[in-house]
C-alpha cells in the first residue's frame, strides 16, 4: 500500500520524537547511574521515603501527616482516614522517635519499639520495682541473694507459694521487667544493631486475685490488716500454684525479645532519607484560593545533589509518597506522580499557613 505524503510526514515526525525521547531517557539513565549518592542520616529537616512494601503508609489527618500500620490501604479517601481514627488495628508510628532511632538514639528506639508493639506507659504500675532481664537471669540460674530480693518484691516464691508476710506494693504492682531488644537497622548505609530497653509488667495471678478481692471489700485503701486477712484466707485455700519461674523464663526468653523487634526492623529497613537540610538552600511559600479556600504551596530550593537524589528516586518509583518532616514533626505527605528533575521542589495545597511558615523559617534559619 502506498502512503500519502502527509501520512509519511506524520510517521517521520513520530519516529524522530521517539528517537529523541529514547535518546533523552538513555542519556539521563546513564547520568543517574553514574551519580554516587551516599546514604544520609536524618537531619533537622527531611524528605523521607518509606518503602510501601514494609506495610506502613502515610496519611494526612487533622492537617498533619502521620505514619500508620494496618487499616485501609485506600488513603486517598478522607473518609478512610477518619475511619482509621477508631480502628484498633491501626498502629500510629512516632515519626520523631523513628528518625532519632536512625541517628542512634536508643531512648527513642525504646519508645518506637514499645509503641509499635502497643505497649503503653499507662499499663505499667505507678510504683515500679524494675528488674533487668539480666538480673532475673541470674536469679533463675541460682543467685541466692538476688532470688530472696526478687521473691520479696513479688511477695511469692519462684515455685508459686505465698510468703508469710504481705507487702502492699507487691500486691498492687508486682514488678516491671526491663528487657533488652536488639534491633537491626541500616544507618547511613551501614548495618548495625541498636539495643532498646522495653518495660513489661508482671504481677503473679495469685497476688492479682488478692488485690482484686481487697478492692471489692470497699475498705479504705492502705488498710493493711484487712488486706493481710484476705491474703491469709486466700493463701490457706490455695490449691494450685503458679510457676512464677516459668512465667519469668518466658518473659525474658530470646524469642520474646526477637518478636518485639520484628515490626520495628521491618519499618526501619524501608526508611530512606532522600534529602535533609544539608541539601536544602532555602524555602518560600505562595498562597492560592482553591474552591473558596486558601491553600499554600511550599517551595524548597535544593542543591544539585538534592535534585539528583529526588530524580533518582522518582525514576525508580512511580506514584509514591514522601514524608516531609521539620524538627521531628511530620508536616506533609506529598504524593509524587512524575519525575523530580528540578531544583525547586513544591509541596502544594497545604491547608495550614502557620505550619508552612514555620517550615520555611526553619529551613532558611538553618542556612544562615
Amino acid at each position: 500500500m502506498k502512503l500519502r505524503a502527509p501520512v509519511k510526514l506524520a510517521l517521520a515526525f513520530a519516529a524522530i520524537c521517539g528517537v529523541g525521547f529514547g535518546g533523552y531517557y538513555g542519556f539521563t539513565t546513564a547520568y543517574l547511574s553514574r551519580v554516587q549518592l551516599p546514604a544520609l542520616k536524618p537531619g533537622t529537616v527531611n524528605l523521607v521515603f518509606i518503602d510501601p512494601d514494609t506495610g506502613y503508609r502515610l496519611v494526612v489527618a487533622n492537617r498533619m501527616a502521620r505514619l500508620v500500620s494496618g487499616g485501609t490501604e485506600n488513603f486517598e479517601a478522607p473518609e478512610a482516614e477518619k475511619a482509621d481514627e477508631g480502628d484498633s488495628n491501626v498502629v500510629r508510628i512516632p515519626v520523631k522517635e523513628m528518625l532519632d532511632s536512625l541517628n542512634g538514639d536508643t531512648a527513642s528506639l525504646s519508645v518506637l519499639v514499645s509503641m509499635m508493639n502497643k505497649l503503653k506507659d499507662e499499663d505499667l504500675p505507678t510504683t515500679r520495682r524494675v528488674w533487668k532481664a539480666e538480673d532475673i537471669r541470674k536469679v533463675l540460674d541460682g543467685d541466692e541473694s538476688l532470688r530472696h530480693k526478687l521473691e520479696a518484691d513479688l511477695n511469692m516464691t519462684l515455685d508459686g507459694k505465698p510468703l508469710p508476710t504481705l507487702d502492699l506494693v507487691a500486691m498492687d504492682n508486682g514488678i516491671v521487667v526491663d528487657i533488652p531488644v536488639q534491633v537491626k537497622m541500616v544507618v547511613a548505609g551501614k548495618e548495625q544493631i541498636q539495643v532498646a530497653r522495653i518495660l513489661l509488667p508482671y504481677l503473679p495471678s495469685f497476688m492479682k486475685s488478692v488485690s482484686d478481692s481487697f478492692v471489692e471489700t470497699g475498705k479504705a485503701e492502705g488498710n493493711e490488716e484487712v488486706a493481710f486477712k484476705i491474703y491469709q484466707d486466700m493463701s490457706a485455700r490455695l490449691k494450685e500454684t503458679e510457676s512464677i519461674r516459668g512465667k519469668l523464663e518466658a518473659l525474658i526468653a530470646p524469642g520474646r525479645a526477637k518478636s518485639l523487634a520484628t515490626a520495628p526492623e521491618a519499618l526501619l529497613s524501608g526508611v530512606r532519607i532522600v534529602a535533609n537540610n544539608a541539601q536544602m538552600v532555602g524555602a518560600s511559600y505562595t498562597k492560592e484560593v482553591v474552591r473558596g479556600k486558601e491553600q499554600f504551596n511550599l517551595h524548597i530550593n535544593v542543591t544539585g545533589e538534592g535534585r539528583d537524589r529526588l530524580w533518582k528516586l522518582s525514576r525508580d518509583h512511580q506514584h509514591f509518597q514522601l514524608l516531609f518532616t521539620v524538627d521531628g514533626i511530620a508536616v506533609a505527605a506529598p504524593r509524587v506522580a512524575h519525575e523530580m528533575f528540578q531544583t525547586d521542589v513544591m509541596i502544594s495545597q497545604l491547608p495550614d499557613e502557620e505550619l508552612v511558615k514555620q517550615a520555611v523559617d526553619r529551613i532558611n534559619e538553618l542556612k544562615k
